[in-house]
C-alpha cells in the first residue's frame, strides 16, 4: 500500500463499499477484542503483553477508520477525476482536497503496517508464554530470530514508502508521481511488503509447529492444535489478494482497491488472534483433580539450589518429559503440606494428554 498516484482507470471499488468495509472491519475486529479481553479477566483476572499488542492494533485499526471517514470521498473524487469521468472544474477544492487526502494517507499506511506488526508480535509473545514450559535453545533461538524479521520487516514497509508522492504538491505529484519509474517503485514495493507480510506470518507458525512436535499429545489434538494455528494462513490470502489483482488489473496500483484490502486484512488478523488465544479453545470443562507439572525436592546438604526438580514420572526433568499440561498461560507456585515437597502447579487445564507413567519417587504424592 505504497503511495500511489491518482489513476488512469474508474476506482475499482464504489465508495459506498469502501466506507461499509472500513466501519465493518473495525466494529466486527472490536467485538473480538472486547470477548477476549473478557474471557481474560475471567478466567485469570489479568491481561497479558500479547493482549496489549492486540488491543494496540485495533486502535491503528480504529484510527485508521475515523481518518477515511473524514477522506475517503476525496480518495473516489480523485480516481473519477483521473479517470476522465469528472472534470476538476466540477469541485474548485479538489487540488486543496487532494493533497489532503494523500497527506492523510501516510498515516493510514503507517498504521495499516503497524498493526499487522502489532498483531504479529501479539502471536509471537502468546507463543512465548507457551514456550515457558520447554526449556530448549533452539526453540528460544528460534523465537528471537522470527521476532528480530518481523521487526525489520516492519521497518522495511515503513522505509521504503515513496513519501514525495504523498506530501508533495499536488503540481509536483501529478507530473513526477505518473512517470514510469515512479509507477515501477511503487508495484516492486507492493510486491517486497507483500512477501515481507507472509513470510513473516510463515516463520510465526513455525513456532507452534515445533511446540508440538516437543510434546506428548494425542495425535487427534495434535492435529486440531495445527489446524488452529494455521488460521495465519487466511491473513496471508488477504495479503496476497491485495497486490495480485491491482498486478493484472491495470498499470497503475488502483487506490480504492489497495486502501479497502488493506482495510480488511488488519482487521481479520485481529479476529484470528483472538481466536488462536481463546482459553476456551485449550481448556477442558471439567478440570481433573490430579496435580500436573513439575515437583522439586529439597536437596540434601547446604549448597545449590535448596530443590532438586523431578517430573511427573520421578525421572529428572528433560525435554521429553513435557506435555501440554506444562505449555500454560498462568503459573503460581503452591506448598504440598508434609515432608518438605513442593509443586509449581497451573492454574489453568489444558488438552488431554497422551498416557504417561504416574508413579512417583517416595514421598512424592499426587
Amino acid at each position: 500500500m505504497e503511495s500511489v498516484a491518482p489513476t488512469q482507470r474508474p476506482a475499482l471499488v464504489k465508495e459506498s463499499v469502501f466506507n461499509g468495509i472500513v466501519w465493518g472491519g473495525m466494529g466486527v475486529s472490536l467485538l473480538f477484542v472486547i470477548g477476549r479481553i473478557a474471557i481474560r479477566f475471567k478466567s485469570f483476572g489479568r491481561l497479558w503483553v500479547d493482549d496489549a499488542f492486540v488491543v494496540i492494533g485495533w486502535i491503528c485499526i480504529l484510527i485508521s477508520t475515523v481518518i477515511w471517514h473524514f477522506e475517503a470521498h476525496s480518495l473516489f473524487l480523485s480516481a473519477a477525476i483521473a479517470s476522465g469521468q469528472m472534470s476538476p472544474l466540477d469541485d474548485p477544492t479538489y487540488v486543496t482536497d487532494t493533497e489532503h487526502y494523500l497527506r492523510a494517507s501516510v498515516a493510514v499506511i503507517i498504521l495499516f503496517y503497524t498493526s499487522l506488526m502489532t498483531i504479529k508480535l501479539s502471536f509471537m509473545f502468546f507463543f512465548r508464554r507457551l514456550l515457558s514450559g520447554v526449556h530448549e535453545r533452539n526453540l528460544m533461538i528460534q523465537w528471537w530470530s522470527i521476532l528480530a524479521a518481523i521487526v525489520v520487516a516492519w521497518l522495511v514497509c515503513i522505509g521504503d514508502i515513496e513519501y514525495r508522492c504523498l506530501v508533495s504538491k499536488f503540481e509536483v505529484i501529478a507530473t513526477k508521481c505518473v512517470q514510469s519509474g515512479s509507477i515501477d517503485f511503487q508495484r516492486i514495493t507492493l510486491g517486497v511488503n507483500c512477501a515481507l507480510d507472509v513470510i513473516t506470518d510463515i516463520l510465526i507458525i513455525t513456532i507452534p509447529v515445533a511446540i508440538l512436535w516437543k510434546v506428548k499429545i494425542t495425535q487427534r489434538h495434535r492435529l486440531a492444535l495445527y489446524g488452529l494455528f494455521s488460521l495465519t494462513v487466511i491473513t496471508m490470502a488477504f495479503a496476497i489478494i491485495r497486490v495480485a489483482v491491482v498486478s493484472t488489473a491495470s498499470r497503475q496500483p488502483d487506490s480504492s482497491w489497495l486502501y479497502m484490502w488493506s482495510a480488511i486484512e488488519p482487521p481479520v488478523a485481529v479476529v484470528i488472534s483472538c481466536l488462536v488465544s481463546f482459553r476456551a479453545l485449550f481448556g477442558k470443562k471439567e478440570p481433573v483433580p490430579r496435580v500436573t507439572g513439575s515437583y522439586f525436592r529439597k536437596r540434601e546438604g547446604g549448597h545449590g539450589s535448596p530443590f532438586r526438580k523431578i517430573s511427573n514420572n520421578g525421572g529428572q526433568d528433560s525435554v521429553m518429559n513435557y506435555t501440554m499440561d506444562s505449555l500454560v498461560e498462568d503459573r503460581h507456585d503452591s506448598t504440598e503440606r508434609g515432608a518438605g515437597t513442593y509443586s509449581t502447579v497451573s492454574r489453568e487445564y489444558m488438552i488431554d494428554v497422551a498416557p504417561r507413567d504416574e508413579t512417583n519417587d517416595a514421598g512424592i504424592r499426587k
